[in-house]
């Protein structure tokens, strides 16, 4: 059922599909969790920074108020528990996705960005820069530096050398897909699903590569 806000309402209540990053406990050990999440924040650098997260208990049993805080402690913003105990969510201060409260509309397909002219940029990206291309994709003429970002809502184009991070189907956009002319980054990633350098093969690098999503996994493949 809509809720419709009266005129002149201070706040309304609109449902809005939105993108978030499932964070998938398999081992409930506090200090396993702290060295392996150490690890990837390491590896990402910001790239978790403020980022909203869902915890996924699956069977693991385990303090969901320690885990909470542990995410909070790392720059993250855990914001609900996926299919679990609403009264466990709550003492850890989250709310539930799942669980019977999944909304019962027919489950909309994954955001697209909507058919606009692409952003092009035709200057290299220098370290510190961050381009964003919202609701559509984003074109590079010219490198991406160290310490530079690029993020679009759609596909990415890189005409240059990539060497920083590249963000595609930044909303969401499964489908969204990372063209590389010469490819030395540091981070890529598909609607929230990432790798960092150091999970490429070195036989990827300098090379011309798209980066597309196959369900859950990141695929890059060389191209011609």
């Amino acid at each position: 059922m809509a809720i419709t806000a009266q005129a002149g309402a201070a706040i309304a209540f609109k449902g809005r599909m939105m993108a978030l990053t499932v964070v998938e406990i398999r081992d409930p050990d506090p200090e396993r969790l702290a060295q392996d999440i150490q690890a990837h924040m390491g590896k990402a650098g910001d790239f978790f920074r403020g980022m909203p997260v869902v915890i996924s208990l699956g069977d693991a049993s385990a303090d969901l108020s320690v885990l909470a805080d542990l995410l909070r402690g790392h720059g993250m913003v855990p914001v609900a528990l996926l299919d679990g105990d609403p009264d466990q969510a709550a003492t850890a201060g989250l709310g539930v996705i799942g669980a019977g409260r999944v909304p019962t509309e027919p489950k909309a397909e994954p955001r697209r960005a909507p058919a606009r002219a692409a952003r092009t940029i035709t200057r290299p990206v220098r370290s510190g820069q961050q381009i964003y291309a919202r609701d559509t994709d984003l074109v590079v003429m010219a490198a991406v530096g160290e310490g530079a970002e690029v993020i679009a809502d759609g596909h990415i184009h890189i005409y240059g050398t990539l060497r920083g991070r590249a963000l595609a189907g930044a909303q969401g956009d499964t489908s969204a897909r990372i063209f590389c002319r010469r490819f030395e980054p540091e981070l890529v990633a598909v609607a929230g699903n990432y790798k960092v350098a150091d999970d490429m093969p070195d036989s990827w690098r300098g090379q011309a590569v798209q980066v597309r999503l196959d369900g859950e996994s990141l695929i890059i493949e060389q191209q011609e």
